[in-house]
Formats: C-alpha cells, structure tokens, sequence
C-alpha cells in the first residue's frame, strides 16, 4: 500500500518544478553520500526503479559530471519522468526509459543505483552483474524490511553510509563476490 501512495503522489507532483524540488529536497544530502561513496565524477550511471521523479538521477546530474540512464517498468511513471527531466532542464544528461531491470541490455554503465522498490533484487543484480560493476542500495529500517525485498547473501560491501529517513536508514555500495560470478 505505501509504495502505491509513493507512485500516485510522485505522478501528481512530477507538473510542477516547484513541488518536484520540494519533494526532493529530503533526498539531496542522501544521493550526495551515495555519490561520495561510488565516488562519482563522470561515469555512466544505471538507475534502476526511477519512478516519476527521479530525484537521484536529477541530483547526480547536478553534482557530477556523469550521465544517468534511469529506468522504469510503470509507463506512466516514465511519461512524468520524462517530463520532470524537461523542466528541470536535463534531458542532456539523463535518459530516461520505459523497461525491466531483468531485461535490460548490459552496457557501459559502471555503477547501478537500485530504488528501495526494486524487486526482484537478486535477479535484477544477477543480470547486471559484470566484474567491474558496483552497485549502490538503500536499505530499509527495521521496521520496513518487510515491505521491500532484500539483498541476495553473494554480495561484498564494499562500503555504507547512514542517514536518518523513516523508511530506509543506510545506502551500502557493493558488488557481487567473485567467486560467484
């Protein structure tokens, strides 16, 4: 039910530059951590679970030099996306597309940022798992892991960052152990 909420208020806020601002205003201090810790200058960034305001997409357009291919599954999520990337004037440097994780084509990307809502997560690793890809994930509080799935066990944390959110509390950067590649 509350991821149903999210989407419906994201689809709804996503007309206005002013409210998408607003909404992503608790989220910047948590994508710049993420970014410190992927230490991002100007790679090509996978976002996977973009949803109609891609908040972390539009922050690491900002703050780096990199470009983000966001993803969504839900047309109607990537129809607002599209829009909000437009009016905040970064259709240059984020690509936006209507897709699966699980049948997304790997390419030059170098670090994937999964949406707390991603799921199935250890498929979606699997299929984009290469030796040289790193992956950043929000991990749910105590009180919400029930709501989101969990991380497969084949991953390495490389290292984390903590932050005070309701729903999630920490972003851990990894990759998937070698010896189960």
């Amino acid at each position: 039910m509350l991821k149903k909420i999210i989407q419906i208020l994201e689809k709804g806020l996503s007309y206005s530059k002013y409210t998408i601002m607003l909404y992503a205003r608790p989220y910047k201090g948590i994508v710049k951590k993420e970014m410190a810790l992927a230490k991002l200058v100007s790679q090509n960034v996978l976002q996977i679970g973009c949803g109609a305001i891609p908040f972390t997409a539009l922050f690491i357009a900002q703050y780096s030099d990199c470009h983000i291919t966001a993803i969504d599954k839900d047309p109607r999520a990537v129809k607002a996306a599209k829009r909000t990337i437009k009016k905040m004037g970064l259709s240059d440097r984020i690509t936006v597309l209507k897709g699966d994780a699980l049948n997304f084509k790997k390419t030059d990307h170098t670090i994937v940022f999964l949406a707390l809502q991603a799921a199935p997560l250890k498929a979606i690793i699997n299929h984009l798992t290469r030796p040289d890809i790193q992956f950043i994930a929000r991990i749910p509080n105590v009180n919400y892991r029930h709501i989101y799935d969990a991380l497969p066990p084949e991953i390495e944390i490389i290292d984390k960052t903590t932050y005070k959110m309701k729903a999630f509390d920490q972003s851990w950067l990894f990759k998937v152990k070698e010896d189960t590649l």
